[in-house]
């Protein structure tokens, strides 16, 4: 079971590679502001792509601002300028005080990317 879970993490990152060498995708926008979510985390300044399927990607820098390692559900809302909304979610496991993670979250549904929301929910 260990084994398969291993190759498919592997493929998976194969094909992100293969996807970014191909310059699949192209930036929808960044936004430049860093906000605190969650009283514990900072997130931002965020980037947003689209796929070469249409899908957003956001990736953004994640900061434990508390005093304690954490962990936490990361959630990002990605919506296009009419209001539909797409979202991911992601687990940050063990972020030291003070320290700081990059996140990517792929939203795996087409929306032209217009504004990007972010929540997080301490474990």
């Amino acid at each position: 079971m260990t084994w398969n879970l291993l190759k498919l993490a592997m493929r998976h990152e194969l094909l992100r590679d293969f996807l970014v060498e191909a310059r699949s995708e192209r930036p929808a926008f960044v936004d430049a502001r860093t906000g605190d979510v969650g009283q514990v985390l900072r997130v931002g300044p965020t980037s947003v792509d689209v796929d070469l399927l249409g899908a957003p990607i956001a990736r953004a820098r994640v900061v434990n601002d508390s005093g304690r390692v954490l962990d936490a559900i990361v959630v990002v809302s990605v919506e296009d300028a009419h209001g539909a909304s797409v979202h991911a979610s992601t687990w940050i496991e063990g972020l030291a005080p003070h320290a700081e993670r990059a996140v990517e979250l792929y939203c795996p549904t087409s929306l032209e990317p217009a504004a990007v929301r972010w929540s997080v929910t301490p474990l």
